[in-house]
């Protein structure tokens, strides 16, 4: 029986027409069926613009603000930034594929059917987000920080993620059993959470503490 979490992430996407665009990103701009590759765009700034169906390839983002903006239908692949920046922005069936990022600050962000796919993330900052039908696939992620997201429906495959916080999270079908995880950092927040039986094992301790609980292996007084 197929896991029901397989389906999870974005729809795909039919990006066979497009014009190809060598411009500059700017603020409140509105961006519809354009092909963006091999462009430097580091350091432009795109607050509120709107990017639908799209593809970013083979491109600079660092330090872009995408702040407030809005995408949709769109895939982001083979993109490098130190620092991407899109606290607050909404993103709708978007793919990102084989990008590499340092930084992806997105605080109080919107995501709704969103695929992440053969990546290297050293930061993403999900805090205060509001995520639903998330997936990522065969990423490393150094530190992920979902405290005080609200997330619906999220799952890991093939994974390695460093540091999990989800302090004072709202989660609800968060699958982290296909994956590696080093650190659990909020073991008092982790209802929703799916986990796989060598996971709890190595919570044990750290959920035994939380509870005041002591374990002892003194043999029993006879």
């Amino acid at each position: 029986m197929a896991n029901s979490h397989d389906a999870l992430g974005a729809h795909p996407v039919d990006l066979s027409d497009l014009t190809p665009f060598d411009g500059a990103l700017e603020s409140d701009g509105d961006y519809d069926g354009l092909e963006l590759d091999g462009l430097d765009l580091a350091g432009q700034r795109a607050q509120r613009a709107r990017l639908t169906q799209s593809r970013v390839h083979d491109c600079d983002l660092h330090e872009v603000d995408l702040r407030d903006a809005r995408l949709a239908d769109c895939v982001l692949e083979v993109v490098q930034a130190g620092e991407l920046r899109t606290a607050g922005g909404t993103w709708r069936d978007v793919h990102l594929r084989q990008v590499r990022i340092g930084s992806l600050q997105a605080p109080n962000a919107t995501w709704m059917r969103v695929t992440v796919r053969n990546s290297r993330l050293d930061l993403v900052n999900l805090r205060g987000a509001e995520l639903t039908d998330v997936r990522f696939e065969q990423c490393v992620i150094s530190d992920l920080d979902l405290g005080a997201a609200t997330v619906r429906r999220m799952t890991f495959v093939g994974c390695r993620i460093d540091t999990l916080d989800t302090f004072r999270a709202d989660l609800k079908h968060v699958d982290v059993s296909g994956s590696q995880v080093g650190t659990f950092s909020e073991v008092g927040h982790l209802r929703g959470v799916v986990v796989n039986s060598l996971q709890l094992v190595e919570l044990s301790p750290a959920m035994a503490s939380h509870l005041g609980l002591t374990m002892r292996d003194d043999d029993p007084v006879q």
